[in-house]
């Protein structure tokens, strides 16, 4: 609590706002009633861990409890029978027939790769008469059980995959990077100018592994060799590495947010928030795209034009033909010289000091959300950013003219024909960066 907190505002909160408090009611069946008081108590906790409040000696968290997140269910209510079922089944499990209690304190973070695996086989549905919530296959007819995890490629990786992943990539990088650092200064800065990236993260499962052998070297050395790594070190450790070293990537976006919460659980510092992780963790296609500007020099190759599915074949070879003679043009006048020099000093300059704005307390957290989404919004502005949608969108829109169906008119032809200027070659990226 802050030390302007009302000497009673902790047993405040035990008693009247506090989990424990639910637990404690959901034993009662007669607690199980239609009012609700108990689902106004849980969002008064959550609006409070966003910005503190001091009445509940509650901290100021931010991230996961930052206003704006989950609008329906700030709107929404609940009645005590709803939510107390909901804290009974989240509190406790049936096994051979007797409740146990789950056990949340000792649950690894790790676990949070089978709970995304789980939710995604879940499909939402709302039943239009009813208005009713539920899930198909399990309130509603059908089958959903490992469908998006085949479709999406999306598979929890297991600890000992993990481990092998981590010896084998992180502690060679780790002993290079401190090749001939002498000094402690030099040897810390070297540890947290690592950059680990996981191009399909999911849950976080490696990078967690990954920043927390980083953690143990970085906290050895802030110790010394005659001081023990004590628990809060380590932490300290542990929460500047992820704030600084490690990014992730993944397609789906529930998969981010359950790497961020698994990320905060344990970066968890008592007098801090929760750090700012939206930077380095981006909801996208690691497979898809360029990944070297230098790719942008040598254009669209022809193969992005080969037929594919029901791609018309005539259009097709009408824009080989355009992208070959652009091509050639291109290799003879390149055109990163002014591609490029706009963005690598003013971006890569913003995008230094973003990383280097301070996180100590929720202001200071938003104002680095501020600052990411200004310079978000302005990279999307840049040539650049054209140029590499363009190079991308040549291999993926699909080259086809719903009208081959018909007649081939001289109407037809010119619809073909404007098609086909419509399709991005060489010729329309070298006009993007014009």
């Amino acid at each position: 609590p802050s030390p302007d907190s009302p000497a009673d505002a902790a047993d405040v909160y035990w008693e009247g706002y506090s989990l424990h408090r639910l637990i404690r009611r959901a034993l009662r069946a007669s607690a199980y009633d239609r009012h609700t008081d108990l689902w106004t108590t849980v969002k008064i906790v959550f609006r409070a861990l966003a910005n503190g409040e001091k009445e509940l000696a509650l901290p100021a968290l931010g991230g996961l409890f930052r206003s704006g997140l989950t609008p329906y269910l700030d709107e929404a209510v609940l009645d005590n029978k709803t939510l107390l079922e909901a804290t009974a089944a989240l509190r406790w499990t049936q096994v051979n027939g007797a409740y146990q209690l789950i056990d949340y304190r000792n649950l690894d973070t790790e676990e949070f790769g089978s709970v995304y695996e789980s939710l995604l086989e879940l499909v939402p549905t709302i039943s239009r008469t009813t208005h009713a919530f539920g899930f198909v296959g399990i309130t509603e007819e059908g089958l959903t059980s490992g469908n998006a995890r085949k479709t999406s490629g999306s598979y929890y990786t297991p600890s000992c995959l993990v481990e092998e992943l981590v010896k084998s990539t992180i502690d060679p990088l780790v002993k290079k990077r401190l090749a001939g650092k002498t000094s402690d200064a030099e040897r810390e800065a070297a540890i947290l100018s690592l950059a680990i990236l996981d191009p399909a993260c999911g849950s976080a499962h490696f990078l967690l592994a990954a920043a927390r052998r980083v953690a143990e070297t970085l906290a050895k050395i802030r110790a010394g060799e005659a001081e023990a790594v004590t628990g809060e070190l380590y932490r300290e450790a542990l929460r500047d590495v992820i704030a600084n070293c490690v990014y992730g990537v993944d397609l789906n976006p529930m998969a981010l947010e359950l790497a961020k919460i698994a990320l905060w659980i344990e970066t968890i510092v008592p007098g801090r928030p929760l750090g700012f992780l939206d930077a380095h963790f981006i909801c996208g296609n690691s497979i898809l795209g360029i990944s070297r500007l230098k790719q942008l020099d040598t254009g669209i190759p022809g193969e992005a034009f080969d037929p594919v599915g029901e791609d018309d074949k005539q259009l097709v070879k009408t824009l080989k033909a355009k992208n070959a003679a652009a091509l050639k043009d291109l290799k003879k006048n390149p055109f990163s010289a002014t591609l490029f020099v706009e963005t690598d000093a003013a971006l890569v300059a913003k995008r230094q000091a973003l990383e280097a704005l301070p996180e100590g307390t929720v202001d200071e957290v938003e104002a680095k959300r501020a600052a990411f989404a200004a310079l978000s919004a302005e990279t999307h502005t840049r040539r650049l950013w054209s140029a590499a949608d363009l190079y991308t969108a040549a291999f993926l829109l699909p080259k086809s003219d719903p009208s081959l169906d018909y007649p081939d008119t001289a109407q037809l032809r010119a619809l073909r024909e404007n098609a086909a200027l419509g399709q991005p070659t060489d010729e329309t990226l070298a006009r993007c960066t014009k």
